[in-house]
């Protein structure tokens, strides 16, 4: 991909509890009026219609991957789905009420999912989920909501990653910074276990290839699980 990549965040470490921890946040006022705002934004810019077979799209990748690219061909050219992004509901819209707790995003951005797959939309999770409890949940509850779930496992050099990254916020960092910070998120990815595979389909991605390698590649994919 010789595109920049949209503006990530670097995670220094991952809270593969935070689904225990925030059960109780969900049910605050708070939490359900935010989520009311939210859908009524994302209703938006719905597809137009509602596929035969709903599909659920989970990314493995780095920041600087491709995965916000990815996402924008599978929703524009092979699969139109909703886009659930965790970095647009905590920096663009929820951050002065989530102050640093960066995982009630995750709890928007799944119930979200949730919710659209019951009305029978596709939808694309468009992070990184780096373990193999926080993937398996996924799959978990998006089969229950009759939902196919395609795991994207995206391979990329650091360097590449690297020049493709643009920090958020007022922070500032050299190329060589940000390479060593991307080496902690590399660290943390966990490979798909053999009971994995049997849960979910897996779609492996050169995110050095070019866009057009790539599109074609999905495109041939998906097709064949569809």
């Amino acid at each position: 991909m010789k595109e920049s990549a949209t503006s990530c965040k670097i995670d220094d470490n991952f809270d593969d509890n935070w689904r225990e921890r925030l059960r109780d946040y969900q049910q605050t006022k708070e939490y359900k009026e935010n989520f009311q705002r939210l859908k009524g934004e994302i209703n938006e810019t719905l597809p137009k219609e509602k596929p035969e077979k709903k599909l659920l799209f989970v990314f493995m990748g780095i920041p600087g991957s491709g995965k916000s690219t990815i996402a924008q061909i599978i929703k524009e050219s092979i699969h139109p789905s909703v886009t659930l992004r965790s970095d647009w509901i905590f920096f663009q819209k929820l951050k002065d009420q989530m102050g640093n707790d960066y995982y009630k995003a995750y709890a928007y951005q799944e119930g979200l999912a949730k919710r659209y797959l019951s009305e029978g939309y596709s939808v694309i999770m468009d992070d990184n989920n780096r373990t193999v409890k926080n993937r398996n949940e996924v799959y978990k509850w998006a089969i229950a909501n009759g939902a196919t779930p395609i795991l994207i496992k995206i391979d990329v050099d650091l360097e590449i990653a690297a020049g493709r990254v643009t920090l958020k916020g007022k922070e500032t960092k050299t190329k060589e910074e940000i390479l060593e910070d991307l080496k902690e998120p590399q660290s943390q990815i966990e490979k798909p276990t053999k009971e994995e595979t049997k849960l979910v389909k897996i779609i492996k991605i050169d995110g050095n290839k070019s866009i057009n390698e790539i599109k074609i590649k999905l495109t041939n994919e998906i097709k064949n699980i569809i």
